[in-house]
């Protein structure tokens, strides 16, 4: 089952209390039928079905970013580059007024 909750928001519904509602009906975790949210509009609209048990989703390039552009996120991906470049005895160059 696929709800559209973008569009059910559009229509004045609380559309993420709605696929919740949905799929709890399913049978949640334990159920046989995935509840696979649709146009989601919003990274904290996701994150609030995930807590409540909902796995699976479609959304926008614009979602995406707003899931992976978070200051976390790239100090993470730096930590890695430089840990892997370290790892291999490459010259790991440090930008003016940065730790190293």
């Amino acid at each position: 089952i696929s709800p559209y909750m973008g569009k059910l928001s559009d229509e004045g519904k609380d559309g993420v209390g709605e696929c919740i509602s949905l799929f709890h009906a399913c049978g949640g975790r334990e159920g046989r039928t995935k509840v696979l949210v649709a146009a989601i509009r919003s990274a904290g609209q996701m994150v609030e079905l995930a807590k409540a048990g909902l796995d699976a989703f479609t959304f926008s390039p614009k979602v995406a970013a707003e899931l992976i552009n978070i200051d976390e996120t790239f100090s993470a991906a730096a930590w890695f580059e430089r840990a892997g470049k370290e790892s291999r005895g490459e010259a790991v160059l440090t930008p003016v007024g940065q730790k190293a």
